[in-house]
């Protein structure tokens, strides 16, 4: 009899403090893969936006959409203009075609007042 209450906890202390362990680790584990997937997930959103941005796409501040003014007029060529907003491709923009701000600067490209660009109209706008 003697041998049996030596094998047995003594008043439950040492099954305690193994549950705490337990319940420690599994805290930590769990923290440590949230804590990577929400660092890959920033990390993959961070490296998307900074593509997109570095392409001219939008800039850092811009909301999500389509191409800033500034960003298409100062960096794209002609052709990149025309292969981004002529949707009919007849070779020429016209106001439905391209963001209203952007319109206001292009607008002023158009020599012979038909309201409509050309590709030279636009070539001859940025030699000037």
């Amino acid at each position: 009899m003697d041998d049996l209450k030596s094998v047995a906890p003594h008043d439950g202390k040492p099954r305690k403090k193994k549950n705490r362990k337990l319940k420690s680790a599994w805290i930590g584990f769990v923290g440590r893969i949230l804590a990577h997937v929400v660092g890959a997930t920033l990390t993959v959103g961070l490296g998307i936006m900074f593509v997109q941005w570095q392409i001219g796409l939008r800039s850092p501040s811009a909301p999500s959409g389509s191409p800033t003014p500034q960003a298409i007029g100062q960096q794209r060529s002609v052709e990149e203009i025309f292969a981004l907003f002529d949707a009919n491709r007849d070779d020429r923009l016209a106001s439905g075609e391209i963001p209203a701000d952007l319109w206001k600067r292009l607008l002023r490209a158009d020599a012979n007042g038909d309201g409509l660009i050309s590709r030279t109209e636009l070539r001859e706008a940025r030699a000037r």
